[in-house]
């Protein structure tokens, strides 16, 4: 072999590195796709028309503006300049073939070593994880179908979590709040059982729920609230969820109040001039035990006190708390001197097992052997009220009217 034959085996040798190598990694060289036949692109369960993925450099690669079009995006592609401008909600993106980063909502996102964007066939390409995770698709790769699949965060689930929240919105439960969270939500053990309005029927009740975000396949935050009216109170308020799948159902792992307020009915005056006309002996009854109650408190007298405190409350005390309430009523006696001084009281609503009464106390505490005084300062109060063997009003539980946040 002469020096002349080396020479041309060499210059052909050197033709071939850069058509398969060099070449491949130009901004719009379509023989990048010949990498790997078609891959049909799905998303969404829907397949794109006459748009196939490719592998290159063992990334795959979907195509940008039929992605974008097929989920209400727009996207323009200027060919001489090769610079791409996509709206997608209210962000623009521009974008030149070449690139290898995506910048979206003030997030980067960079391409795989050695991958750039890319026109094949006339679509521009870009790798199909960076698309996932800049737009928020779970992807896939189906290697029994070959197929690519672009599928939505969320993407068929919110019939599935709305459902959940009006449950769970709903004024009262025949099964307990506990079956719609989570093992771990923090709020667990105080929803063991169904819960029941206590201050007075429903006049009115409308739930509403904002908008999901999804923050991965099986997380989502969602704000919801409700507008409620009792024949005592008027309550609105709203909530932040945060929510997870678990064994293929939505589950609430956290809920936040964001806003709370509650109010009396615009006729509340009214409900108790009726209230006292219509059923004098019974409103004077309810009356007498709520002061029984708090004076017993006052006095320190537990043994008078828990005769005028509900089953109900020691039902949910006993769930929620360790230790004896006597217990703890006395340790509390023992620390502090407080003083809940009943004031005025009202009764808003009554029927043959339920009371509520607004009342406003004026609250002072001093812990033993402190000269310090908390209060005193004045609160308003809904007392929910339970009628026990048919002669005495307890005191079950207690709204701050004050409260509002």
């Amino acid at each position: 072999m002469n020096k002349m034959k080396l020479t041309k085996i060499v210059r052909l040798l050197i033709i071939t590195l850069i058509l398969t190598s060099g070449a491949a990694n130009i901004p719009g060289y379509t023989a990048a796709a010949a990498q790997s036949e078609p891959i049909p692109v799905i998303v969404n369960g829907k397949k794109l028309v006459q748009a196939e993925a490719w592998i290159r450099n063992g990334v795959t690669m979907v195509p940008f503006r039929s992605f974008l079009e097929s989920v209400g995006s727009k996207v323009r592609y200027e060919a001489k300049t090769g610079e791409i401008t996509a709206t997608v909600g209210d962000e623009t993106i521009t974008l030149f073939v070449g690139d290898d980063v995506l910048q979206y909502k003030d997030s980067l996102y960079l391409f795989p070593p050695a991958i750039e964007i890319t026109v094949i066939h006339d679509h521009i390409y870009l790798p199909l994880r960076v698309l996932g995770e800049a737009f928020g698709y779970v992807v896939g790769y189906d290697h029994s179908g070959k197929k690519v699949t672009l599928t939505k965060l969320g993407f068929g689930q919110d019939a599935a979590i709305k459902t959940l929240l009006e449950t769970y919105l709903q004024p009262d439960h025949e099964q307990p709040l506990a079956n719609l969270m989570t093992p771990d939500n923090p709020y667990l053990i105080y929803n063991q059982v169904p819960h029941h309005e206590n201050y007075g029927p429903y006049r009115s009740y409308e739930g509403w729920i904002g908008q999901i975000t999804y923050t991965s396949d099986t997380e989502a935050v969602v704000t919801a609230g409700y507008n409620a009216k009792t024949q005592s109170l008027n309550t609105s308020a709203e909530i932040k969820f945060s929510l997870r799948k678990v064994n293929q159902d939505w589950r609430i792992a956290n809920q936040n109040p964001v806003h709370y307020k509650m109010d009396l009915p615009s006729d509340a005056d009214q409900s108790v001039k009726e209230l006292r006309k219509n059923d004098p002996d019974k409103v004077e009854h309810v009356l007498q035990d709520v002061k029984t109650y708090y004076k017993a408190m006052n006095d320190e007298n537990i043994e008078l006190a828990v005769q005028f405190i509900s089953p109900h409350f020691f039902e949910e005390w006993n769930r929620v708390t360790q230790g004896d309430y006597k217990s703890v009523l006395r340790s509390g006696f023992d620390n502090a001197a407080r003083k809940d001084e009943l004031l005025d009281a009202r009764v808003l609503y009554a029927d043959d097992k339920h009371a509520v009464v607004h009342a406003h106390i004026m609250f002072s505490e001093q812990l033993n052997g402190s000269d310090d005084i908390e209060g005193p300062y004045e609160y308003e109060l809904l007392i929910s009220m339970d009628l026990i063997d048919g002669n005495r009003w307890t005191y079950r539980d207690e709204i701050d009217l004050n409260g509002d946040y």
